[in-house]
């Protein structure tokens, strides 16, 4: 204190260190595989926050986040595992020409996606042939997950659009183009400029004797008429009989398509003007006699096996005459969303044209004259091309020179004027929106086309940006776009789960939060060579006793395997990992569940016998000589989710592995970490009595608070104190800057067993 002058009074305060709140309790520190894998330690309060945090794919990948949230766990910090080793499933969709359109990806890796099967099928219109859309069901594990109706393949309806729904809306998977995959663009077309385009009609000029012959060209302008097919095929085989005034009279036709062509031959019948008609297929014929009219002649044509006939009007009996079946083309307009329009068993170009009469699609136009049918060759056939609309849009290339994706103007937005730039950066591309003047209106970063990504184009431009949204584009080859029903339910291809040594990296991460006081990993295999188990949690073991080391304790939460359902594979299991730091929870998948409501409990009150009030795994229906051996003190200690029959689902026995009550364990726990707190704001204080004594009222203060809430307690026979505690320093410890705190405790443990004694009076 510095020294007065004048005379006076200094006063001079010193504050003692403010005790510390009290330290956080139900903190779940969870390692496994998520969809979105970030920088770091990721904390989550509530299952809304999956889907947004970590990605929609989490909660398949990794249900065990779901179960801990909803079961009582204050707060949950994942730890990712880097599954750039694991396998991804896939599932290739082909359309009905057998090219692969869509790649349906699961959305996270490893196997869990194994039990992942999706079945398509085709919603057909009244004539049972046009394919208007396709259902695609969704199943895990045998069970129906997701369906998603009435998609097609149109990025301008978004709401029906199969990627646009699927990559927005479903959990489990992604939906690529199976030729662009995710491929990236680089590069903007016509100079970003958002300008009025001159609409076209979008044309295919189809070939007769490889020589340019009919045009066909949508009705309307626009990018919908490039969705519009044409096939040409063969036609059942055809000929047109005449009468004696050389006037067509019967149309005769092919009962099928086939390399053997009939030949019809009328002759005079033996009765007077009639006529009989032979019909001649290879080596077998068929023969109709005495025919008197053409009415006559085409009913008997019905019954036959090879061929049917079909009157034209105005004309006679037909001539005597020996007439070989031509052969045909059918003109196949496949239109999104409509019937298909069909012009079939045509033998002339001309007769192809007018069978497309009154269409409301295509106009078709003969470009020269010729004798020659339709080539039936596959390039003569495909999707119209070079349709566009009016309004101003944007397209993005990639490297190879591919439309991947359309950027056009929010509704009821002008974009007179714009301007959209693009810049490939190191995490994706930026596209950046400017006005006439160059002033820059929005810029989003990072973006990518990866429908798995939370920086998603469509997604991010959906969310973020009031002026431009964002359509995927994707290629069509072919006549058809839209994935064919698949015949039954097809699964993805197997995957592979991250090596050990990236879960064990992943719980290494963990000591990063040392708030977290409990423990558990989502492994989503047990039997692969690639992830040892064992090896797992006996790296939670080790981790929880470190951390007892550090004061910071906590204690892991282990699950037995999904074939560990014998008692003496369970205790195999549980002999592994003996540890008054490891809880080994049966049967299969209940760990997490358990971990999220020890977090709920305080950390004095015992898990035993408490309802567990969501459990997405089966409970134990063990019997009663097999609890008996998994609880047994000694040899079992093995913590068992049981159905029971009047209390439900609950908790058999709360101990970990060694036989400690879980929550002895975890009110020692909150001790060590509370005087931890409260003995940190002393350090760099004077090692004085004053300091020493506030240090010892802080910590008899909070450990009284601690008798107050019942979490320690007196001896049974009220002979000792709920706690002992002494603040002190020997002069050595004085030189050496230390004080010494020594405490003794006694957690409250829970009822176990009630014995009762019984005596019966007889008077």
């Amino acid at each position: 204190m510095t020294a007065l002058v004048v005379p006076g009074v200094r006063v001079e305060a010193t504050f003692d260190p403010v005790p510390p709140p009290p330290s956080p309790a139900g903190i779940l520190g969870l390692v496994g595989v998520v969809d979105r894998r970030p920088n770091g330690l990721v904390g989550l309060t509530s299952t809304t926050e999956i889907a947004t945090l970590l990605g929609p794919g989490t909660l398949s990948s990794m249900p065990e986040l779901a179960d801990a949230l909803r079961n009582g766990a204050s707060e949950v910090v994942v730890s990712a595992v880097d599954d750039a080793a694991a396998g991804t499933g896939k599932l290739r969709l082909k359309d009905r020409d057998g090219d692969d359109v869509v790649e349906l990806r699961a959305r996270s890796a490893g196997p869990w996606a194994d039990q992942v099967e999706v079945r398509v099928d085709e919603v057909l219109s009244a004539d049972g042939r046009s394919v208007r859309a396709v259902d695609v069901t969704v199943y895990v594990a045998g069970v129906v997950a997701e369906v998603h109706r009435n998609l097609v393949l149109d990025p301008r309806i978004p709401e029906r659009d199969l990627f646009q729904v699927i990559n927005l809306d479903s959990t489990t998977l992604v939906a690529l183009d199976a030729a662009l995959l995710n491929a990236e663009p680089t590069v903007v077309r016509d100079g970003g400029a958002f300008a009025n385009r001159q609409p076209a009609r979008a044309q295919r000029v189809l070939t007769a004797g490889n020589a340019p012959t009919l045009r066909l060209t949508a009705r309307n302008a626009g990018e919908r008429g490039n969705q519009i097919s044409a096939q040409v095929l063969a036609g059942r085989a055809a000929a047109v009989l005449t009468d004696a005034a050389a006037a067509p009279t019967i149309r005769v036709t092919s009962r099928e398509v086939s390399l053997i062509t009939p030949t019809v031959t009328v002759a005079a019948g033996s009765v007077p003007n009639t006529v009989t008609v032979t019909v001649i297929r290879g080596t077998q014929d068929e023969v109709y006699a005495d025919l008197a009219s053409v009415g006559a002649v085409v009913a008997a044509l019905g019954g036959s096996e090879f061929v049917r006939g079909q009157a034209i009007d105005g004309g006679a009996l037909p001539a005597a005459a020996t007439t070989p079946l031509a052969a045909t083309r059918t003109l196949v307009v496949r239109v999104a969303g409509a019937d298909d329009v069909l012009s079939e068993d045509r033998l002339t170009v001309d007769e192809v044209v007018a069978g497309l009469a009154g269409n409301a699609f295509v106009d078709a136009t003969i470009l020269a004259s010729t004798g020659a049918a339709l080539d039936t060759a596959a390039e003569n056939s495909g999707f119209l091309t070079g349709g566009r609309g009016r309004e101003p849009v944007v397209r993005l290339a990639d490297a190879a020179d591919r439309d991947v994706a359309e950027i056009g103007a929010a509704p009821d937005v002008d974009p007179a004027g714009w301007v959209l730039r693009l810049t490939t950066t190191s995490s994706g591309f930026r596209l950046s929106l400017d006005n006439a003047d160059g002033t820059t209106l929005e810029r989003h970063e990072d973006l990518t086309t990866d429908p798995d990504s939370d920086r998603y184009l469509v997604a991010v431009l959906g969310a973020e940006s009031e002026r431009i949204r964002a359509f995927d584009l994707y290629t069509r080859a072919g006549v058809t776009e839209l994935p064919a029903a698949t015949a039954g339910r097809r699964p993805l291809s197997a995957s592979a789960p991250p090596p050990t040594a990236a879960y064990l990296a992943a719980i290494d991460a963990l000591a990063a939060d040392e708030r977290i006081d409990l423990l558990a990993a989502s492994l989503q295999v047990f039997d692969n060579d690639a992830l040892d188990v064992r090896q797992v949690d006996g790296a939670l073991r080790a981790f929880a006793e470190a951390t007892a080391d550090r004061g910071v304790p906590a204690i892991a939460f282990g699950s037995v395997g999904p074939a560990e359902d014998q008692v003496a594979e369970i205790l195999d299991h549980a002999n592994s990992v003996r540890s008054p730091r490891f809880v080994l929870c049966a049967p299969y998948g209940t760990h997490a569940a358990v971990a999220g409501l020890v977090g709920r409990l305080d950390v004095f009150r015992s898990p035993t016998f408490k309802g567990v009030p969501q459990l997405r795994t089966s409970p134990g229906h063990f019997r009663e000589s097999e609890l008996r051996r998994l609880v047994d003190p000694v040899a079992g200690n093995v913590l068992v989710v049981q159905q029971h029959p009047t209390r439900g689902v609950i908790v058999v026995k709360g101990v970990a592995t060694n036989g400690w009550q879980i929550n002895v364990t975890r009110t020692a726990d909150q001790v060590v970490r509370d005087v931890k707190r409260i003995a940190e704001g002393f350090i760099g204080e004077l090692n004085d009595e004053a300091n020493r004594t506030a240090l010892g009222q802080q910590v008899t203060s909070f450990l009284l608070r601690l008798e107050r809430d019942g979490a320690i307690v007196p001896s049974a026979d009220g002979r000792d104190p709920a706690f002992e505690s002494r603040v002190y320093a020997t002069p050595l410890d004085f030189a050496q800057g230390i004080v010494r705190i020594d405490l003794a405790v006694r957690p409250v443990r829970a009822v176990d067993y009630v014995y009762a004694r019984l005596r019966v009076k007889a008077m």
